[in-house]
């Protein structure tokens, strides 16, 4: 039985020599979708008539049913930062510190991007010195190159790699910039397993021959018509809707020739996924041998 909390220190004999791009990793999107407040503001997320519904005070006994279904389409995952890290999550679409302290050969890749009320250079400085505080000499420094291993890191005791969307006056060594260069998260936007699947294929083939850190996006998106219908039938929320996409990535994780390079991202991260991924890397890295 897989160890989700330590599974990068249970296999370090498969991934110690492996390029930390190239190791499968489990990763939830929208990390911090967790739970939703019961006031939410209109931005570039949420549509305006979302939150208007959402936040109107004269829906009355129709409230509760609103309200519902709007929590039901925005929750991405089913537990918070600390729950999704001990079982095994090593990518956050975004309390990580204390889980490193206690779990010190397991790395993890952090990625700050959306960052929509973000207007200037100060915001983005305050951002890294923010992470810097906190995580500080376990953030991994972008001159270690895009082809470090996970043995380097564990070697140098270093355990996070923080990428985050670059402006110009705003910068640091520890910082990688989420650019082109240096980390690809090529969007599917797909709204049925049967679009998705070419598209996720044709993604996870690319991964194999990229030089950057790569995710591979293995989520659904759903159109204002998916949640109308989801009134009458199913998938009724937006966790019904994304764990279709479970079986379509386990199905490529059994194929030695589409075993993915990189991070594999989805909403409602299951722990039969993660073991799947994390054995993925040691059936890989047995082949080689």
């Amino acid at each position: 039985r897989i160890n989700h909390s330590r599974w990068m220190q249970e296999s370090k004999s498969f991934i110690s020599d492996v390029p930390l791009r190239q190791i499968c990793l489990p990763g939830t999107h929208d990390s911090g979708a967790f739970v939703l407040s019961s006031k939410v503001v209109p931005g570039n997320v949420i549509p305006n008539w979302i939150c208007s519904l959402l936040n109107s005070q004269w829906l009355g006994c129709f409230a509760w049913a609103v309200h519902s279904l709007g929590v039901g389409w925005s929750l991405t995952q089913d537990g918070d930062l600390g729950e999704q890290l001990r079982r095994g999550v090593r990518y956050f679409d975004l309390r990580v510190a204390a889980f490193l302290t206690e779990h010190h050969e397991e790395a993890v890749l952090l990625d700050f991007n959306h960052l929509y009320a973000f207007t200037g250079p100060v915001d983005h400085t305050s951002l890294h010195g923010m992470v810097e505080s906190y995580l500080g000499p376990k953030l991994a420094p972008k001159s270690l190159g895009l082809n470090v291993t996970y043995g380097q890191l564990v070697q140098r005791g270093k355990q996070v790699v923080a990428f985050c969307v670059p402006y110009p006056g705003s910068g640091s060594p520890l910082i990688w910039p989420h650019t082109q260069e240096f980390i690809r998260a090529p969007w599917p936007n797909m709204t049925s397993t049967v679009l998705l699947r070419p598209a996720l294929r044709g993604i996870i083939e690319r991964s194999r021959h990229e030089k950057a850190f790569f995710v591979i996006q293995g989520v659904l998106t759903p159109t204002s018509e998916t949640v109308q219908q989801g009134l009458i039938k199913s998938p009724t929320s937006l966790k019904d809707f994304s764990v279709q996409t479970h079986s379509l990535i386990q199905e490529f994780l059994k194929d030695p020739k589409l075993t993915p390079y990189g991070v594999v991202m989805v909403d409602f991260i299951s722990d039969a996924l993660i073991d799947s991924i994390v054995r993925s890397n040691r059936s890989r890295t047995q082949g080689r041998t």
